[in-house]
């Protein structure tokens, strides 16, 4: 997919400018206002690099700027840093469809998408790669070489798809009536991260926030 105002092939602007250019496309795009972005908190920030270290650069502008919030953008998909530091012990003690570990110690979750799919950054740097485990597969599948790209592309992907819906809608004065082709039902399936969700439910925030 191309990135729209983004060229990727200059090599000396930092993670960090990639994040920023991508969240000015997704106001650009009408996607988000800047009071949709809404910030990390500082213990929350902190409870994460407690948790894995010092974040790469990348994931941590992101959320620095949008990690409780970011308008339309993933829709369907829960980057709410608080809520993923919730469940992310919990994924450490679950198992792949081969019983192996589902995740590493290592892999950052970045995103919950319906309740069965999970996307995490592996491997290491500033703009590691993207990967997303579905319930009943095995392994995770490297879906983006960086997270900066995972980024833009998902914001062109979502922009794409929200023309869509508002073209049909005008045209046929109707609502889509396949809401799953442009934004994400509503319903999700009953997957491992929703059942965590339930299983958690009702622990304070300060569980996280003191480790």
């Amino acid at each position: 997919m191309t990135c729209h105002n983004v060229d990727w092939t200059v090599t000396d602007r930092t993670a960090e400018a990639k994040v920023d250019e991508s969240l000015d496309r997704l106001i650009d795009l009408g996607l988000a206002s800047k009071q949709d972005l809404r910030p990390a908190t500082t213990e929350e920030l902190d409870a994460a690099e407690r948790r894995y270290g010092p974040l790469p650069s990348a994931y941590r502008r992101f959320v620095e700027r949008a990690g409780r919030g970011a308008g339309r953008l993933l829709a369907g998909t829960d980057t709410n840093l608080w809520w993923l530091l919730r469940i992310r012990d919990e994924l450490s003690n679950t198992k792949a469809a081969d019983g192996s570990p589902l995740i590493q110690p290592s892999d950052i979750v970045v995103g919950s998408h319906q309740g069965y799919i999970l996307i995490v950054l592996v491997g290491s740097g500033d703009d590691p790669q993207v990967a997303e485990f579905k319930e009943g597969e095995s392994a995770p599948r490297i879906v983006a070489p960086s997270f900066t790209e995972w980024l833009a592309e998902s914001i062109e992907s979502d922009a794409a798809a929200w023309r869509h819906r508002n073209q049909y809608e005008r045209e046929h004065g109707v609502l889509h009536p396949r809401p799953d082709v442009t934004i994400y039902p509503a319903t999700a399936p009953i997957g491992f991260v929703a059942r965590l969700r339930a299983s958690i439910r009702g622990r304070s925030s300060r569980d996280i926030t003191r480790r």
